[in-house]
This record gives structure tokens, C-alpha cells and sequence, in this order.
């Protein structure tokens, strides 16, 4: 197996999965920088494949040392707005141990 050991690594990987991605960016929350991106995937339900409805994908990565904690947002892509703030303020105050 790989190492990922760059947010360019993983957004390369993930993208060629044909995820329909964002490009890789840089997003500030609270005053500090960090590498993002974001798509949309079908929610299917547990035993079946009908497409129950979008859901949009955020990534954050927080670099730490040799690489970099994920942090995920996920929810319907119709409504993740109403979310989005909570997952900003996780990010903002993610504080890694050292």
C-alpha cells in the first residue's frame, strides 16, 4: 500500500475514483489556512441501490507533523448549508495533540 502522505496525494487518489471533485483549494477558517475540496455521491439505501438522494462531501486536512488529520463533512447536498456552520467551528477549534 501507499502512503498519502499529502492532502495532494489523497485528493489525487479520491479523484480518480470519477467523483465529480472540486479542485484541490485552501479555505480559512478562523484564521487558519488549510487545504479543502468537496464533492457530491449518491446516498443508496443499506440494501439496495435506487439513489435515495445527493449528498455533498467537504475534506479538510489539518497537516500534523509527517502528514495530515481528515475531517469530513457529510450530508444532503439540498440542504448541507444548514450544517456547514457546526463543521467550521469543529475545524477551527481542531486542536491535534503534539
Amino acid at each position: 500500500v501507499d502512503k498519502i502522505s499529502t492532502p495532494q496525494d489523497l485528493w489525487s487518489r479520491l479523484k480518480l475514483t470519477d467523483k465529480k471533485m472540486s479542485a484541490l483549494e485552501k479555505t480559512t477558517f478562523a484564521g487558519r489556512e488549510f487545504p479543502t475540496f468537496h464533492y457530491e455521491a449518491p446516498q443508496h439505501p443499506p440494501n439496495g441501490w435506487k439513489v435515495l438522494y445527493m449528498k455533498r462531501i467537504d475534506t479538510v486536512m489539518v497537516p500534523f507533523e509527517d502528514g495530515f488529520f481528515e475531517i469530513t463533512h457529510s450530508a444532503p447536498a439540498a440542504s448541507y448549508k444548514d450544517t456547514f456552520p457546526v463543521f467550521e467551528a469543529m475545524v477551527a477549534s481542531f486542536q491535534p495533540k503534539r
